[in-house]
């Protein structure tokens, strides 16, 4: 968990620290742990070196197939090497693994438009509006849901409602 932190506090640019001392010290603790093994594939992903984090990844889910994390930077892993069919497979099971989540739904319509499977694009696209929409109804300003929102209203080829949750035209009614 505490690499996981690290990890996104260094993708967003708050820490030079990016989690892989604290994924190899749970390592050492207890090598069978998945969610250690899936947090050096994230490290390893977000140090650009996608095949050895593709391979961490695999590891974690032999431990554990059902693990969020370990499916989620797996398919980040393939989407970056541009294997779509395996990073929509990854992507599609961390989506089943945590109802709630959105990204890895957005993340396969992004490797469906990748493929050209408009089908899958907008299958992909609905099914996380539908997730985004549950979300923003409890946090109207919550950003990446948005993002994703937003992002998933034009791949449905809905410009004008896109254009509604922007932020700019957010700003312009509620005049901030």
């Amino acid at each position: 968990m505490l690499s996981n932190c690290l990890i996104e506090m260094h993708r967003r640019s708050a820490s030079d620290d990016d989690g892989w001392e604290a994924a190899e010290r749970a390592l050492k603790l207890d090598p069978n742990l998945a969610e250690a093994h899936a947090a050096r594939g994230a490290v390893l992903c977000v140090r650009g070196l996608y095949d050895e984090g593709l391979v961490a990844c695999k590891r974690a889910l032999d431990l554990d197939p059902d693990s969020y994390e370990a499916n989620k930077h797996a398919g980040r892993c393939c989407l970056a090497t541009r294997r779509f069919a395996d990073a929509i497979r990854y992507f599609e099971q961390a989506a089943a693994v945590m109802p709630s989540d959105f990204y890895a739904l957005g993340m396969t319509l992004q490797a469906n438009e990748a493929l050209g499977d408009r089908a899958g694009e907008q299958n992909a696209a609905r099914r996380t509006l539908e997730r985004v929409e549950k979300i923003i109804a409890q946090e109207p300003d919550h950003g990446r849901a948005i993002g994703f929102g937003v992002y998933a209203l034009t791949s449905l080829r809905e410009r004008e409602r896109a254009k509604e949750w922007t932020p700019e035209h957010t700003a312009r009614i509620t005049g901030l």
